[in-house]
């Protein structure tokens, strides 16, 4: 191939993205399971009885347009204040390029941060926020799948 195809090949693969395999689980495809329209949604490990709740702010969910993730961790419902978290947005089905948002405890076992979630060319609307949190070196991560209105 030369480099003019090689060029043309990457901006089409840009403006419209493959579908990414290997991210269903059990052959299912991910269905929302959270509408942070209406409020919060929280996760709990089955081991270490871990609880962490996410929040994403200004509603309704946009696209394009700053957002605020609020994270709460309590361990067996005492608040978690030394935790290293991150979020990552994904889009289940669709590579949209890596959105990372760092997030730093504010108060409690509160952790925010402010990212965007980008508009697809597909039109499609549903989104995984996965919460990431380093606690004493074990890594613990959290799960959300939502649609944009």
């Amino acid at each position: 191939m030369h480099i003019k195809q090689i060029l043309s090949v990457i901006f089409l693969l840009f403006l419209f993205p493959l579908p990414v395999t290997g991210m269903n689980h059990g052959n299912r495809l991910h269905a929302s399971d959270c509408d942070f329209n209406k409020g919060t949604c929280t996760r709990t490990e089955e081991i270490s009885g871990l609880e962490i709740t996410l929040d994403i702010n200004p509603k309704p969910l946009t696209v394009m347009s700053e957002l605020q993730f609020n994270v709460s961790i309590n361990n067996k419902g005492m608040p978690v204040s030394n935790a290293e978290t991150a979020l990552y947005l994904t889009m289940p089905g669709m590579f949209m390029g890596k959105n990372e948002v760092l997030l730093k405890h504010s108060h409690g076992n509160n952790y925010e941060g402010s990212g965007i979630i980008p508009y697809c060319s597909s039109g499609a609307k549903t989104w995984m926020a996965e919460v990431k949190a380093n606690i004493d070196h074990i890594m613990h991560s959290a799960r959300y799948v939502f649609k944009l209105k």
